[in-house]
């Protein structure tokens, strides 16, 4: 994982400060995209500072955000993200700044309903409930840091967040199958919110399994789970729909990461190509057999740069469950071996989007030479060549702009036409 340069606070409104790209896709993708850069930025936090994190945990009626949304504050001028805005924000940040002194975690209620006789929050109709938690220590970087290198690698990843003082936040896949009693600890509520890799408590491990054994007796009644652990690994399996839930006095999320984008080329149009995915959410990763093309300094987006062999490249995303290719190779050698290499490996790599490069002759040679090495033709069908949907586009930015207009179309709609639209 390439490391990131630790920003400094901006010093108008010490908000964390975040490159242009991050601003506009943070502003931009919802859940879609966020996760990512908001723990990106809750790494880069406490790692200067100490923060408290805000948790929408439940709603009724009509709110401004959704359970699971998230707040980082740690001054009344130093916040990242947002729980909704105005008067109800406001008072969450009023009480994290307590949160701060004391150490001691705590509920804040939002009423938006404009009853009489209440302090005014807001007139949206609704309430929202939001948790509290001090966060700081070499034990919350590292949790925060586990959580960084399985989305960065495509994969999700699950948080138990305690709602109470005397327990700790964990990753239930993390866990070993078994926890005996003496591994097991207790937090006092005046002792500073630090962050061990496991519960602390056998109630918390109670708690869970007992909802895991209530999900999973809906459908296998006789199963019994009770003399080990093993669910543990599973519970990610028994969220709802959402990826989160309210758990018996804790809150559970799954995380998901930002689709990944692979860029094969490193050329004039992958560079801008990496620009416009960033900003509208894909994780960059980045190929070219030449490494003076395919480096850092180049392309600042890229999570992961290769400068080996495709084939090789490949197998770093065979359990990538959101991987989109897009081929913008310096020639057509290139896209031979990309294609033949992916086509091998088709059974363990199923990318939502193949997409190549090159003018309509361009495509037929390729086609025509991987049918004589075999590649089956219903397996090229799926490849949209020529790249991008038809906007007239001839810089390499405009061509970044029609393939990630594809792109989009793919994640949001599915399947699209193959090639570009006539005019």
């Amino acid at each position: 994982m390439r490391r990131r340069t630790p920003r400094a606070l901006c010093s108008k409104n010490h908000r964390w400060a975040l490159s242009n790209a991050e601003k506009v896709a943070f502003r931009r993708l919802g859940n879609d995209g966020m996760p990512l850069i908001f723990y990106q930025q809750f790494l880069q936090v406490l790692r200067e500072t100490t923060v408290v994190l805000a948790v929408v945990t439940q709603v009724r009626g009509s709110v401004p955000r959704e359970v699971g949304a998230k707040m980082l504050i740690w001054g009344e001028q130093s916040t990242f993200d947002t729980i909704g805005g105005g008067a109800g924000e406001a008072k969450v940040i009023r009480e994290a700044i307590a949160v701060l002194q004391t150490g001691e975690p705590r509920f804040v209620e939002i009423d938006l309903s404009g009853a009489p006789n209440r302090d005014i929050q807001g007139v949206c109709g609704g309430w929202m409930q939001v948790w509290l938690s001090r966060w700081q220590g070499e034990d919350a970087i590292a949790l925060i840091q586990n959580m960084l290198q399985t989305l960065q690698i495509g994969q999700p990843v699950t948080l138990a967040l305690p709602l109470n003082a005397q327990q700790r936040p964990f990753l239930p896949a993390d866990l070993p199958p078994t926890l005996a009693a003496s591994e097991k600890s207790a937090i006092a509520p005046q002792q500073p919110f630090t962050f061990p890799q496991q519960p602390p408590t056998n109630v918390g491990v109670a708690n869970l399994s007992n909802h895991f054994l209530s999900e999973r007796e809906r459908h296998t009644p006789h199963t019994s789970h009770s003399k080990d652990h093993s669910w543990i690994k599973q519970y990610p399996k028994c969220l709802d729909i959402a990826g989160l839930d309210i758990v018996e006095g804790w809150y559970v999320e799954t995380v998901q990461p930002p689709p990944t984008l692979l860029i094969v080329g490193a050329g004039h149009v992958g560079v801008a190509l990496a620009k416009v995915a960033a900003l509208t959410g894909f994780a960059i990763a980045v190929q070219d057999d030449r490494s003076q093309f395919a480096c850092a300094e180049r392309f600042p987006q890229g999570s992961r740069i290769f400068s080996g062999a495709i084939a090789q490249t490949v197998e770093y995303f065979i359990n990538v469950a959101q991987i989109y290719i897009a081929l913008v190779t310096r020639g057509f050698q290139q896209d031979l071996e990309t294609l033949e290499g992916l086509w091998r490996k088709r059974d363990r790599i199923q990318p939502q989007y193949l997409g190549m490069i090159g003018s309509q002759k361009r495509v037929q040679i390729v086609f025509q030479e991987l049918q004589k090495r075999g590649v089956d033709q219903s397996w090229l069908s799926q490849i949209y060549a020529p790249i991008g949907i038809s906007i007239g586009a001839l810089t390499p930015e405009e061509i970044a702009v029609s393939i990630c207009a594809e792109l989009i179309k793919i994640r949001r709609n599915g399947k699209t036409r193959h090639g570009r639209a006539k005019d």
